[in-house]
């Protein structure tokens, strides 16, 4: 599974001033007329390969269950490229911070595949703040764009946000198909050319 601080942490260098209203409403389409009201939001673990059956099947039972999702690129038979459908944590799911969603043998019962709440050394359940929540919206629009559609263009001026190259600004050199690029920046009088995903620059 991803480090999901170390996740919240690079999501909310791209943050910047999210009001969390895609996640609204995200979790509010579809469910059945669960409203998700901006709230905090409890930790599950699934089984692995789970995690957007799980979260259909909670939803359809009148649970607002939410896996991140990202689009990824992979070439197929006769050199063909597909796009997958991916959660970004695997093995992890989110649902409100409310006592109608914390009882986990109720959560068994509506569907396969749940294992437990995410809990802070066996004590409380682990949560994730509004602001936390929003990070995460915005980072998985940021990697479910469709096919062809990319935020960045050749020669475009950014910013990095995370990684050893924070905040230091150069040029997209190189694009690719799985959401990745190449930026050329000019450190120390020598030009550099780092490989980053999207989420860890911003345009300047």
């Amino acid at each position: 599974m991803r480090d999901v601080t170390k996740a919240f942490a690079e999501a909310s260098l791209l943050a910047e001033r999210s009001t969390g209203m895609a996640l609204v409403e995200r979790l509010n389409e579809g469910m059945g007329g669960i409203k998700w009201d901006r709230q905090a939001c409890l930790l599950v673990r699934l089984h692995p390969n789970t995690e957007m059956k799980v979260a259909r099947r909670l939803n359809e039972r009148g649970v607002p269950a939410y896996v991140p999702q990202e689009r990824w690129s992979r070439k197929s038979s006769w050199n063909k490229r597909v796009v997958d459908i991916r959660p970004i944590f695997d093995g992890l799911m989110f649902v409100p911070a409310d006592d109608r969603y914390a009882d986990l043998n109720r959560m068994r019962s509506l569907s396969d595949g749940v294992v437990g709440f995410v809990r802070f050394n066996n004590g409380p359940f682990a949560v994730a703040r509004p602001d936390a929540m929003a990070m995460i919206c915005r980072m998985e629009e940021r990697l479910s764009l469709p096919m062809g559609h990319r935020r960045y263009v050749l020669g475009q001026a950014v910013m990095v946000t995370d990684g050893h190259f924070n905040l230091l600004e150069g040029k997209i050199d190189r694009l690719d198909s799985n959401g990745r690029l190449r930026v050329l920046m000019d450190i120390l009088g020598s030009q550099v050319k780092v490989n980053l995903d999207e989420t860890q620059i911003e345009p300047v």
